[in-house]
């Protein structure tokens, strides 16, 4: 009974079931819309940009004026390397294989001891600039996870780098909140 309420305007609309948005393929080009080997491609990318990322957090974890931006950070950072992992799986899963082997560790990094603050302008300067360099880096690759996101081919893969993008989201936010208080 159900079923024939459901399909009651299908005689108006023309179609049996509901239009797929996700898999409908639109003739025109579209720079959002990769193939999945340009999405195995720019996760490669991707892995390289994490490790610049991960390699500058230090930086910016030594010059923080306070614990409270420190531990900030420090969850940033544990949440590249996290991204890092999740993406070499996708591309090991994808292609059969390993990427050569970075320095980093999926474990969480260790509270950074306080720095002395003997040149505390020229740090808080070189601070807010790195502050700023990565956070718009950090919007130039939710870009990028956005197209990936959408040529992943399984629901896992999809929901991996889902949960890079929203890391990446709530990142931006981070960064944001970071740069204000530093001004």
């Amino acid at each position: 009974m159900y079923q024939d309420y459901n399909n009651m305007y299908n005689q108006y609309y023309g179609f049996m079931e509901p239009p797929s948005y996700r898999h409908y393929q639109n003739p025109q080009t579209n720079d959002e819309i990769v193939s999945f080997n340009q999405s195995v491609e720019l996760i490669r990318k991707s892995i390289t940009n994490e490790h610049d990322d991960d390699n500058l957090f230090e930086d910016i974890i030594k010059n923080a004026p306070s614990e409270k931006e420190k531990k900030l950070l420090i969850s940033m950072k544990n949440d590249t390397k996290k991204h890092i992992f999740i993406l070499k799986n996708i591309y090991y899963k994808f292609t059969g294989q390993m990427l050569p082997q970075e320095n980093y560790n999926i474990n969480p990094t260790p509270p950074v001891s306080p720095s002395n603050n003997s040149n505390n302008s020229n740090n808080a300067a070189l601070y807010r600039e790195k502050l700023e360099k990565t956070f718009l880096d950090n919007l130039d690759s939710i870009i990028n996870y956005r197209r990936i996101m959408g040529a992943m081919p399984d629901e896992e893969s999809y929901v991996q780098i889902m949960s890079i993008l929203t890391d990446k989201i709530r990142h931006s936010n981070l960064y944001n909140y970071l740069i204000c208080k530093a001004r």
